[in-house]
């Protein structure tokens, strides 16, 4: 198949007209419309790339000056795989020749913007996988809700405090496969850990878990990975949001996220900031507190650059001030953020590599993660209103132009009306056997499971779930026809993990 031109909207709309295509399928094709609506795709590189093969290698080629090789390559694999799907499909189903259509004429038209070419191809070839496992699977209006596999959960008994469960069957998002845990705080120990690169590297997370004594563990919260300018302090998988290990603060809450939440002995959800944190710098002449000095904090929800006119402006990445300026433009650290305060002597003295101390009274353990999925036993979705927006990490969800359509892997938890805790792995690039999910999919299934509060975790390639060393789950950052693909995984940078008492 020839790769569409520039024309492709008018020749998918005659093509869908030919074939009495409804308008299901059409609508799909408005995704990912041009950000620049004068952008043209007659650059030579593309212009050149005749097929899927040759436009494969451009992508490649165009997205490796924007991240590293490895990552440009997987992002090359995963379209390669789409595109064969979809070309398979078409000889029983000429919706996927539209898909096709779609597919192709979009990544023409993103790889020829200067600007945010890696994620929007990432999230452009998720969408068109969902929309072709839904194609290939037969998912119409009659299908059986998501929600409806996740009730009634068969638990077994692991240990005390500890239940698991499988769930597996067909859904309005195709086939699906979960894992779940049901951990009783009262019988088990739960505790939020941050890894180290070498044990958070590829398997091994699974056995580390076991060293330290779990008997079962999942993956936990976002880190930074795919955004393009992760500068010095900052590094590549460094948590994003708040990350309190046996109550020190091992990653600050610039960002107002959903997080879980271990206050004086007792496990909650709720969304945790900046303002609710006791910040100090350490200055030799004695400590300057910012937080009771009617502090403001700015991050990359909202802007890139602080205007600290007639006031002070601390940036702040971790543990470090990594820039001071008063009265001027500040800008705003990718992971961290500025912290504007009245101008007097003791913030003057305030200098770039002082050391910043965070402490949240009264929380043990913390995990953030966001955006919160239920409230009250009721589906609760705002990532804007939990500064998942503008630039600010992961880019994935700050940067989502699919309104919620890709079906992914997924990971959540949640608490019910007893304290109990429950975790949920959902499988997905799977085309056979599981599709993935969206976060409404999830929120449903946690209140399907009895949830009055749950919560997203970080999902993709990065979901784990392990029992005694081993994974329940299947993670690959490949599109895969089967179990038996090769897997290809990221690390895991922070977890959950049970301990028996």
């Amino acid at each position: 198949m020839t790769v569409a031109t520039e024309n492709w909207r008018d020749e998918a709309a005659a093509y869908a007209r030919k074939h009495g295509l409804s308008a299901r399928w059409t609508r799909a094709l408005a995704a990912f419309a041009p950000q620049d609506v004068h952008v043209a795709t007659d650059r030579p590189e593309i212009r050149a790339a005749q097929d899927e093969v040759a436009l494969g290698d451009c992508l490649e080629r165009m997205l490796g000056r924007d991240v590293d090789a490895a990552q440009a390559a997987m992002f090359r694999r995963r379209f390669d795989a789409v595109t064969a799907w979809l070309s398979d499909l078409a000889d029983e189903h000429p919706e996927a020749t539209l898909l096709v259509m779609g597919l192709l004429g979009r990544v023409r038209e993103i790889l020829a913007c200067p600007y945010d070419r890696v994620l929007r191809v990432r999230s452009l070839v998720d969408f068109y996988y969902s929309q072709a496992g839904l194609l290939a699977h037969g998912v119409g209006p009659d299908s059986p809700p998501a929600a409806s596999l996740f009730r009634d959960p068969r638990w077994s008994d692991i240990a005390a405090g500890l239940q698991i469960a499988t769930l597996d069957g067909f859904t309005d998002s195709g086939p699906q496969i979960a894992h779940a845990m049901r951990i009783d705080p009262a019988h088990v120990d739960l505790v939020a850990r941050v890894f180290t690169d070498e044990e958070a590297h590829s398997a091994a997370f699974g056995p580390r878990t076991a060293q330290l004594g779990a008997i079962a563990a999942t993956s936990g919260g976002f880190f930074l990975h795919s955004e393009a300018d992760i500068e010095p302090p900052s590094q590549r998988y460094d948590p994003v949001g708040l990350m309190i290990e046996d109550g020190q603060v091992i990653s600050p809450p610039v960002f107002a996220r959903g997080a879980l939440v271990q206050r004086d002995g007792r496990w909650s959800i709720e969304v945790v900031g900046p303002d609710q944190a006791r910040i100090t710098v350490q200055k030799a002449a004695g400590p300057v507190a910012l937080h009771d000095r009617g502090a403001t904090f700015i991050n990359r929800a909202t802007h890139q650059s602080a205007d600290v006119s007639g006031r002070i402006g601390v940036a702040v990445v971790g543990r470090k001030v990594v820039a001071t300026a008063a009265g001027a433009t500040l800008p705003v650290p990718l992971n961290g953020c500025v912290i504007v305060v009245p101008d007097d002597e003791d913030v003057r003295s305030i200098t770039v590599g002082d050391s910043v101390s965070w402490r949240l009274d009264g929380v043990d353990q913390a995990m953030a993660g966001g955006p919160v999925l239920v409230r009250g036993g009721v589906l609760c979705v705002d990532k804007v209103a939990e500064q998942m927006a503008g630039t600010a990490p992961p880019v994935t969800f700050s940067r989502d132009e699919t309104g919620d359509l890709n079906l992914l892997p997924r990971m959540a938890v949640g608490l019910l009306d007893d304290g109990r805790i429950v975790l949920l792995a959902v499988e997905g690039r799977w085309v056979d056997r599981a599709l993935g999910l969206g976060l409404g999919n999830v929120a449903e299934a946690m209140i399907a499971m009895g949830c009055r509060t749950a919560l997203n975790l970080d999902g993709g390639s990065s979901k784990r779930m392990i029992l005694r060393g081993e994974s329940l789950d299947v993670s690959t950052t490949e599109i895969q026809a089967q179990a038996s693909t090769p897997a290809r995984i990221r690390p895991v940078r922070s977890g959950l993990l049970v301990f028996a008492r």
